[in-house]
Order: C-alpha cells, then sequence, then structure tokens
C-alpha cells in the first residue's frame, strides 16, 4: 500500500521511460499549483448516483496538509496531493492512474468494484502481470477483516473527522494490521462515501518517543463519470 501521497510515480502505460514520468508529474503539479491559487475558485463534488465509494475521473484530485509530530511536538509540515492523471484499459475494464505510488512499486491504479475499492499494481520489475487487490471494502460492516497485501479492518463506519476542507459524517476508519515491514506501529485512513480520503494517521512508538504523521484534506475537486 502506498503509505506516501508524495512523490508520484504512476504512469499513463506500464514501462514509460523516466523523462515521460517527469514531465507527467510536472504536468499534475502544475495544474494543481493553478487551481489551489485562483481566488475564485471553490471545491466542487457531485454526490454519488452509483453507490462507489470514490469518485474516479482523470482530472479529480485531493490536497491534504501534511504534518508530523514527536511527541505531540510539531516538527515538520508540507503540503501533499493525491491526483488522477490518466486511464488504462486492463482486460477490458478501465482503471484510474494516480500519483502517490512509493516504494517498490512502478504504477498504481484504482477502479470501484463491488465489493469496494480495487487497486492494480504494475511491479517494476515486471510489467505484465499486475496484481489487483481489494484495498478498500465497501460497502462494509464494522469488524470486516480482508488481506491485501497487509490485512485490514474496518474500525468504525461512523466517524466524524474534521479537517480544513470541512467536517465529515459517516466515515469509514480503516485500520491496516501487521505493519511490520512499514514505518509505523499503527495506519489509519478515514474515507467519506463519494468523496474520497479525507484523513490518514500513522503512528510509531518506541519507549522513549512517539512520532504521528497525518494528512488531513485541505481542499478538492471531484467529479464523477
Amino acid at each position: 500500500m502506498n503509505f506516501m501521497l508524495n512523490n508520484p510515480t504512476c504512469n499513463k502505460t506500464p514501462g514509460r521511460p523516466k523523462l515521460e514520468k517527469i514531465l507527467l508529474m510536472f504536468i499534475s503539479t502544475a495544474i494543481l499549483t493553478v487551481l489551489l491559487n485562483c481566488d475564485d475558485y471553490v471545491s466542487t463534488g457531485q454526490p454519488p448516483t452509483n453507490g462507489d465509494l470514490i469518485p474516479l475521473k482523470e482530472g479529480n484530485w485531493w490536497f491534504y496538509n501534511y504534518e508530523e509530530f514527536l511527541n505531540d511536538t510539531l516538527v515538520n509540515e508540507q503540503t501533499d496531493s493525491i491526483v488522477i492523471h490518466s486511464t488504462i484499459v486492463y482486460k477490458d475494464e478501465k482503471w484510474f492512474g494516480y500519483n502517490g505510488a512509493v516504494g517498490y512499486y512502478e504504477t498504481y491504479f484504482m477502479k470501484n468494484e463491488s465489493d469496494g475499492l480495487h487497486i492494480l499494481i504494475f511491479q517494476a520489475n515486471d510489467a505484465t502481470n499486475p496484481r489487483n487487490e481489494l484495498y478498500f471494502k465497501y460497502p462494509a460492516s464494522e469488524g470486516d477483516i480482508w488481506v491485501a497485501e497487509y490485512p485490514m479492518e474496518v474500525v468504525s463506519l461512523l466517524s466524524t473527522v474534521s479537517v480544513p476542507s470541512g467536517d465529515f459524517n459517516h466515515c469509514i476508519k480503516y485500520k491496516f494490521i501487521a505493519l511490520s515491514k512499514t514505518p509505523y506501529d499503527q495506519f489509519y485512513i478515514w474515507v467519506k462515501p463519494g468523496v474520497g480520503e479525507v484523513q490518514r494517521m500513522g503512528i510509531k512508538s518506541d519507549s522513549t518517543k512517539t512520532i504521528k504523521t497525518v494528512w488531513k484534506l485541505k481542499d478538492y475537486f471531484i467529479e464523477w463519470e
């Protein structure tokens, strides 16, 4: 799973040269910067009409405040984003490419299916055999557990989250389980159906310190196909 959103590495088709990836990242970032600096721009979103968890359409974006705390003291503050910048057709199905994938994988794509949001992962060393994994189970029940790259659990269906972009009720709180290969002991994502990820939180503790990282939704633009 992509625990960090920044450092986009996604591309439109597997195996693109690095130069094209850099250009795609630059264009996505430039468009997002222009939109966020328009004084008359207001985040808008159409209500879901098809029951999908996250609105997927090329051009949709979510902009986040990223904060890192050491023992409750703010030590780092940045901005972060998710941008849907491309689509592919794989096995006659349309998938949406987005930035935010880091680590071992070359490209990430998303698709809403009947059991929730799936991700299609093309590994850097094998662009022909991607993995299709259930990322967010939806519809879901509290206590649901399934295994993607990591075991995951639905902690709550009725979470309320207050972030810079507003207050969101009835958010689904997802928990990652068994994070031995990640920087965190605990990791949670809050998703508002019909909007997307509104908050993430990762926690790492030892006997002397606690490090907490939080992503909070600042602004967004969504449309439905």
